[in-house]
């Protein structure tokens, strides 16, 4: 240990080393944390949509062009957000049972869910609902790609691998 800190320290010190002590085939609390964020997200996301479905442009007086515009945007988030939310169920479901190929698709769905919501924020079709959608949406993937998660997928994978070569 040097005397001087240093953002690298080479892997031996005691206060950054990580711990686990969850025996294998555990699920890991941090995986089941990033579920229920990832669906409280998906659900969320679901209801903002059933609402800008229904709800329109409620501008007041403005020129059509402008109303045709908003609703088309409107729609357009709306969609993405049905289609992403159920892609997040799915692939959320398919992570906590230690699939690495599903988080992945997890990943790339949560990014694409964030920048949506980010992008209907910021041109005023949503509400801020996005803004916690976006929050739900990146603490589920902070949540999912813990240590401890890293370890149970690999564990589940490699389970798989060895019941596929003995069959």
């Amino acid at each position: 240990m040097s005397m001087f800190p240093t953002p690298v320290t080479g892997g031996d010190d005691p206060n950054r080393r990580w711990r686990d002590t969850t025996p294998d085939g555990v699920r890991p609390q941090s995986l089941v944390a990033g579920y229920v964020l990832a669906l409280a997200g998906a659900v969320l996301m679901v209801v903002s949509s059933l609402v800008m479905f229904s709800v329109g442009f409620v501008g007041g007086d403005a020129p059509l062009e402008v109303i045709d515009s908003f609703e088309r945007n409107q729609r357009i988030v709306a969609v993405g957000n049905l289609v992403l939310a159920a892609v997040v169920v799915w692939s959320a479901s398919a992570t906590t049972r230690g699939r690495k190929a599903a988080r992945r698709v997890l990943g790339a769905a949560i990014f694409s869910g964030v920048f949506l919501n980010l992008l209907g924020f910021i041109v005023t079709v949503s509400g801020l609902a996005a803004i916690v959608i976006v929050a739900l949406l990146a603490f589920a993937a902070v949540a999912v790609t813990r240590p401890s998660a890293n370890k149970y997928i690999r564990y589940c994978e490699d389970q798989r691998l060895r019941r596929s070569m003995t069959n």
